[in-house]
C-alpha cells in the first residue's frame, strides 16, 4: 500500500512539496483541510474575502502587485494491488496570501479568479485520472506524467492570466478571463470535488 501527498503551489514561483501520508490521513484529507484555519478548500458556494489575506502596509514591501494569493493543488494517491485512487483538492493558503489594498473589489475578484483557475486545473487532473482508469491503466507513472504535464500547463496559465490582465488592472482583459474560466469550470462541472466527508 502506498500513500503520497504532493502539493503544487502557485505563489510567484513554483514549489513542489512531497511527504508521506498515513492511511488515516488519506481517508480524511478533505476534513483535515477543513479543520485547518490557514487553508481554504475551493468551493463553488464560497468566495474569498480580504480577511483571508494578510494586510501589508505599502511601505513594508516593494512589490509591483497590490495583492498576491497563494494557491495549490494537493493530491494524494493510493495504490493497492492494481487499484489506483486519487484525491485532488484546490487550496488557498492564507498565511502566504497578502494584500496592500483591502478596499478594491476588482482586485479581490482578480485574486478569486487565480483560485478558480486552480480549481479548473484540479478538475482537469480529476478528469484525466478518471479517463486513465476507464481505460484500465494500472501503471502509476502514466498518472504521474498526466499530473506533471497539467502542472506545467497550470503554472503557465497562471502567469498568462497575470500578464494579460496586468494583475487585474486591464479591465477588458479581466472580463475576458472571467468569462473564459467560468465557462471552462462549467464544462468540467462533473469533475468538481464532491464533499462527502465532514
Amino acid at each position: 500500500m502506498l500513500f503520497l501527498l504532493i502539493i503544487l503551489s502557485f505563489i510567484s514561483y513554483s514549489i513542489i512539496d512531497t511527504s508521506i501520508a498515513t492511511p488515516e490521513c488519506f481517508q480524511n484529507i478533505y476534513s483535515n483541510y477543513q479543520k485547518n484555519d490557514s487553508i481554504i478548500v475551493w468551493r463553488d458556494t464560497e468566495r474569498i474575502k480580504w480577511s483571508d489575506f494578510k494586510y501589508l502596509t505599502v511601505d513594508t514591501f516593494d512589490f509591483a502587485e497590490a495583492a498576491q494569493i497563494s494557491t495549490s493543488i494537493s493530491y494524494r494517491y493510493n495504490v493497492i494491488n492494481d487499484n489506483i485512487t486519487f484525491e485532488i483538492i484546490a487550496l488557498m493558503h492564507k498565511e502566504n496570501s497578502w494584500t496592500t489594498d483591502t478596499l478594491s473589489n476588482d482586485l479581490l475578484e482578480h485574486e478569486q479568479l487565480h483560485f478558480d483557475l486552480t480549481e479548473l486545473f484540479a478538475r482537469k487532473m480529476r478528469k484525466g485520472v478518471i479517463t486513465l482508469k476507464s481505460k484500465g491503466v494500472i501503471e502509476l507513472t502514466q498518472y504521474i506524467d498526466l499530473i506533471n504535464n497539467l502542472q506545467t500547463e497550470y503554472y503557465k496559465e497562471q502567469r498568462n492570466y497575470d500578464e494579460e490582465t496586468m494583475h487585474g488592472s486591464n479591465h477588458t482583459s479581466q472580463e475576458i478571463w472571467n468569462e473564459k474560466i467560468r465557462s471552462e469550470l462549467m464544462k468540467l462541472e462533473r469533475y468538481r470535488l464532491i464533499e462527502l466527508r465532514k
